[in-house]
């Protein structure tokens, strides 16, 4: 009876040790959330200043998953998705950014950027009368990617146009032309207009009254 009983004993311990094995196959390969993910991590700072950009949000499109940059304007972003992804970065007073990477199972992956801030300058902010039949006109050199904020009042109707090189010469020689923008007949407005492109714009000012002068309060700013 002792002897069946020990070969029960052993039975079973051998059937718990087989199936703790048969439990374990595949561990540590495909099994579990964690090893099919990668680690993204890296630093966030301004772009003209080198300084640590903290509270800035870096976030994972697609997946969800985000993080805030610390005081060292560091982050770290765990249990991503194997796969390809964008990283999307963003603060407010920067200009937003964003960097595709492939994620390895397992990997650990650094990511750094550099914000660039959003500057806001004031191009022009004057008052001044244009006589009957005449114009004013200003000429700025603007760079890609900015937003001019126009505002106008006038005592008198006015014309406001924003050209380019080509078409500011045109207009001024009587031909035909085509302005980026044109608001006739207007005593008062405010527009946002996009730059297109890196060149010279033109902002004219035309009075069309044969014999009225027009005061005119003008302000432009610039965004980039």
């Amino acid at each position: 009876m002792k002897k069946y009983s020990g070969l029960l004993v052993l039975s079973i311990v051998f059937g718990l040790f087989v199936m703790g094995q048969s439990g374990c196959t595949g561990c540590g390969i495909n099994s579990g959330w964690g090893s099919n993910t990668a680690t993204i991590m890296g630093q966030v700072v301004d772009a003209y200043s080198n300084q640590p950009v903290w509270g800035a949000t870096v976030s994972v499109f697609g997946t969800g998953l985000s993080t805030k940059t610390d005081l060292q304007g560091q982050y770290q972003i765990t249990n991503v998705p194997a796969g390809r992804f964008t990283v999307i970065v963003s603060k407010m007073g920067y200009h937003s950014l964003s960097q595709d990477v492939v994620l390895v199972a397992g990997s650990t992956n650094t990511i750094d950027f550099k914000l660039i801030p959003i500057v806001t300058v004031t191009l022009i902010d004057e008052t001044f009368t244009v006589s009957a039949g005449d114009y004013r006109e200003y000429h700025s050199f603007l760079r890609e990617d900015g937003i001019l904020g126009i505002g106008l009042f006038a005592t008198q109707n006015v014309q406001f146009y924003i050209f380019d090189d080509t078409n500011y010469q045109k207009w001024l020689n009587g031909q035909g032309y085509t302005a980026y923008l044109e608001i006739p007949n207007t005593s008062s407005f405010f527009r946002f207009f996009d730059i297109p492109s890196t060149q010279t714009y033109h902002i004219v000012i035309k009075n069309t009254d044969a014999t009225l002068s027009s005061d005119v309060t003008l302000y432009v700013d610039y965004t980039y």
